[in-house]
């Protein structure tokens, strides 16, 4: 794909209390099989998106490129061998986006940018990956490229940021979430993910008449007494999917149980609607899968060991939002400890710097309030 050198991209301009981000994460060859296990996790437990999917795993994708350009790794030091482009934004830089249908088309735009700036020969030859991932509160788009071109260093100083000054105005803004609180107190779909249940058909939740009598099924199921695990193994034997095509796990299923669109009920900013999502359960099911599931966890803390990561996949880190993963280390005398750290922390050391923390202090701490 060649981008036209005239071409202006210009979907950038915000004030600066709402502000685009860009940045470049840099990777070496070590780094391959945590990248898969970050989009893997993303896929179970995000809406993603592929402008340009990998094919295959990092470390085959990387050494198909080389052979396909017949091209040299630009000299970056420290055995870079891989970068990223990170795109995003803060959370009121997305209130300008009324659906999501404008957050591809910006999206689509930060990759033509990507492709024209360090693109090989000015096309994406050289990119192995671009994905898009929607979180609760944040949204990305992901570039993977092998580092053929010059140090995209630049990018972030040759004024790209500075030229969204201008591009959405305040009053714009307000209009924008006056106008998502209209369409969302008249039952329409404004934005979110794919939901397991659900369509979305002209901007409108609609029942699945294939996948509801599944979630409804798995919220009886659980009620009366399955087990998650049990459940989710049941699932995936029979080959049913989630949304993004993924298997269902055990985190994937406690997100549905927790998710009270599935009552029927939307919280937005504070408001409670419940004329947009119809139910598939009602309130007393999904009530009491809740308190199971409460209960349930409050039972692991009693009766597992030290071994067991209790709050392993329900942990964000404080400052950049990524998620926290379970380490193990040994001293040099041999002790063995256990801890939470971030996972943006443990691929780039320089892109955070939240501290580990010991499992045994955490947990008591996160029990402790909620026991």
């Amino acid at each position: 794909m060649v981008i036209p050198k005239t071409e202006q991209y210009k979907a950038w301009g915000i004030p600066r209390d709402r502000h685009a981000t860009i940045s470049v994460i840099t990777h070496r060859q070590k780094d391959f099989i945590g990248i898969d296990e970050y989009l893997n996790d993303c896929e179970q437990r995000f809406d993603v998106e592929y402008i340009k999917p990998m094919k295959s795993p990092t470390e085959q994708a990387w050494t198909s490129v080389i052979k396909a350009t017949n091209a040299q790794l630009n000299n970056r030091g420290k055995n870079i061998v891989l970068e990223c482009l990170q795109f995003g934004g803060n959370r009121e830089f997305w209130y300008n986006f009324p659906d999501n249908d404008k957050i591809w088309m910006y999206f689509q735009n930060c990759y033509k940018f990507a492709v024209y700036k360090i693109g090989f020969l000015h096309t994406d030859k050289n990119i192995i990956c671009a994905v898009i991932v929607t979180e609760p509160n944040r949204r990305n788009l992901f570039v993977y490229y092998l580092p053929i071109t010059e140090d995209v260093s630049g990018i972030l100083i040759d004024g790209v940021l500075e030229s969204m000054a201008e591009y959405y105005s305040a009053e714009l803004s307000q209009k924008v979430r006056r106008g998502i609180r209209e369409s969302l107190s008249k039952g329409y779909f404004i934005y979110g993910y794919k939901l397991f249940g659900y369509d979305v058909v002209d901007k409108r939740w609609t029942i699945n008449p294939i996948e509801a009598p599944i979630v409804k099924d798995m919220f009886e199921r659980y009620k009366n007494g399955e087990k998650a695990k049990s459940i989710v193994n049941r699932l995936n034997e029979m080959g049913i999917h989630n949304k993004t095509g993924a298997k269902f796990t055990v985190n994937s299923f406690a997100k549905i149980i927790r998710n009270s669109k599935y009552m029927g009920v939307v919280i937005s900013n504070g408001t409670t609607y419940t004329n947009i999502v119809p139910a598939i359960v009602d309130e007393q099911t999904f009530t009491v899968c809740n308190r199971i599931m409460d209960n349930q966890r409050h039972k692991q803390k009693a009766v597992q060991g030290h071994s067991e990561y209790i709050l392993s996949g329900k942990l964000f880190c404080g400052n950049c939002g990524t998620l926290m993963t379970a380490e193990d280390g040994t001293s040099h005398t041999g002790k063995v400890y256990h801890y939470y750290k971030c996972f943006n922390r443990k691929l780039h050391k320089e892109q955070c710097n939240k501290s580990n923390i010991t499992k045994e202090k955490l947990e008591d701490l996160v029990f402790g309030k909620t026991g």
